[in-house]
């Protein structure tokens, strides 16, 4: 499977998951912009999040363990335009 064909509305296997959310967010922190990140989910699954591209965003390891898992609500609407953007960006890269 290849990433044309991920729909980022849909669950898929972790590994191939995250491999893809690594290269739509270009492999650093969408919050502060370090390189690397941590998988985290924008609306956990302890709130119902579900794992599929719309919703995971990388956050380098002060971002992630700083939110506490505890982002307040103007933060993950933060994440998820981040992530919309980011899943625009990166399909018009795939043309």
């Amino acid at each position: 499977m290849g990433y044309r064909s991920i729909d980022p509305e849909e669950e898929y296997e972790h590994c191939f998951l995250w491999d893809y959310v690594y290269q739509r967010d270009n492999e650093m922190c969408q919050l502060c912009g370090a390189p690397g990140g941590e998988q985290h989910h924008v609306i956990s699954r302890g709130r119902r999040g579900i794992t599929k591209a719309s919703n995971l965003i990388l956050l380098c390891h002060t971002c992630h363990r700083g939110g506490n898992h505890n982002f307040s609500q103007t933060d993950t609407e933060k994440m998820l335009f981040i992530v919309r953007r980011n899943e625009s960006r990166f399909r018009q890269r795939m043309i």
